[in-house]
């Protein structure tokens, strides 16, 4: 097969490798494994997304995994993630070794990985299984604490002036086409950027993609972590919020993507055990305070975009939205000392839709898949 039949992928492997021609693209990746050292190989797989996971066979049958990003992303900003991901896996958090440096292959950058796939898949209807994402959150953010002042680690950025949203995350979105009959996402998240922008709680390293599609678990707890390009320094507070909205997320399982409200509050229960002091009226007013009703970001999830071929329906009129409202009312039922008593209320709300998919993400939040 000389390239991709559906017509955006072969849009994303252009923005990746320049080319869409995916012979061209396996022969682009072998060369570049010779090059640096690995012998022969055989691509297994291309998943194509923001960047590309490539599962290659050696010579001698072993496994390993390249990634690849569009030229357009810092290098200074990937080498600082995949040295956060590097420093992490030698003091033995769970996290795929690096087997080459970042190089440049073609326009893009590549970084050659180990293939970990210990534990199974992530599912969080297994007791026990949300805890043990919370609290691996809590130690991911505690061990990699120690990264915070590294050079060039990304920070979050939100939109300056009067923009609303950041940079798409990759060619497929296209918000200024998109703005008709998303007014009123809009509207949230002008409100939403108000509270973000006066924020002040603590900064962290943290994990902007933390849901089971990018982790296994293993009978002690996370067995391995994957898309370290989501490692950011942002506040605590935007990152478990992140987390407790999209934990449950996963291709692998057919399943519901989105938390219930009582999820939602027993994740941040088991994060607030884990690191071993509750959330502050400061933490939990800038996660859950009612202007935010998050997770909402148009056109935010590859799902939603995959889901419209070119020449399709406007993509607009294409997506349906969950919109996740917190009304902070105390709740005397709560079993634990802790702020964090709030009943929640789910809405939805409906584009003129053409299509069925679902899109979950958090304002000014920048998206992330992949496998490593």
């Amino acid at each position: 097969m000389d390239g991709w039949p559906d017509a955006a992928d072969r849009q994303l492997a252009c923005s990746i490798f320049g080319i869409d021609d995916r012979s061209g693209v396996e022969r682009m990746i072998l060369d570049w494994i010779a090059l640096q050292g690995l012998g022969n190989g055989t691509i297994k797989s291309i998943e194509i997304s923001v960047g590309a996971a490539i599962t290659v066979a050696l010579a001698d049958g072993s496994p390993i995994l390249v990634k690849a990003w569009p030229g357009s992303i810092e290098r200074a900003s990937l080498t600082a993630q995949l040295a956060v991901q590097r420093s992490m896996a030698t003091r033995g958090y769970p996290a795929p070794a690096l087997l080459t440096e970042l190089s440049s292959l073609g326009p893009s950058w590549v970084v050659a990985m180990a293939y970990k796939a210990d534990g199974v898949p992530t599912d969080v209807r297994i007791i026990g299984v949300r805890r043990n994402m919370a609290w691996g959150l809590a130690r991911f953010i505690a061990e990699a604490d120690d990264c915070r002042d590294m050079p060039h680690l990304p920070r979050r950025q939100l939109p300056i002036g009067e923009s609303i949203w950041p940079m798409p995350h990759n060619v497929l979105l296209d918000f200024d086409a998109t703005r008709r009959g998303a007014e009123w996402i809009d509207k949230i998240a002008r409100q939403v950027l108000i509270t973000m922008r006066n924020a002040s709680s603590r900064m962290v390293v943290g994990h902007h993609d933390w849901s089971a599609k990018n982790m296994r678990m293993g009978p002690e707890g996370i067995a391995v972590l994957y898309d370290w390009d989501a490692v950011f320094v942002d506040r605590e507070a935007f990152v478990l919020g992140s987390a407790a909205a999209h934990f449950p997320v996963t291709w692998e399982l057919a399943m519901p993507e989105t938390p219930t409200v009582d999820e939602v509050r027993a994740f941040l229960r088991d994060y607030e055990r884990a690191r071993g002091s509750n959330l502050t009226a400061l933490e939990l007013a800038e996660q859950l305070e009612p202007r935010m009703r998050a997770p909402t970001k148009r056109a935010a999830s590859m799902r939603s975009i995959r889901a419209q071929r070119i020449g399709a329906a406007p993509r607009a009129k294409a997506c349906r939205t969950t919109v996740l409202s917190a009304s902070l009312k105390p709740s005397t039922a709560a079993p634990w000392p802790s702020p964090i008593h709030a009943a929640m209320k789910v809405r939805t709300k409906h584009l003129p839709a053409h299509g069925s998919s679902w899109i979950v993400a958090t304002v000014g939040r920048r998206e992330h898949t992949g496998a490593g």
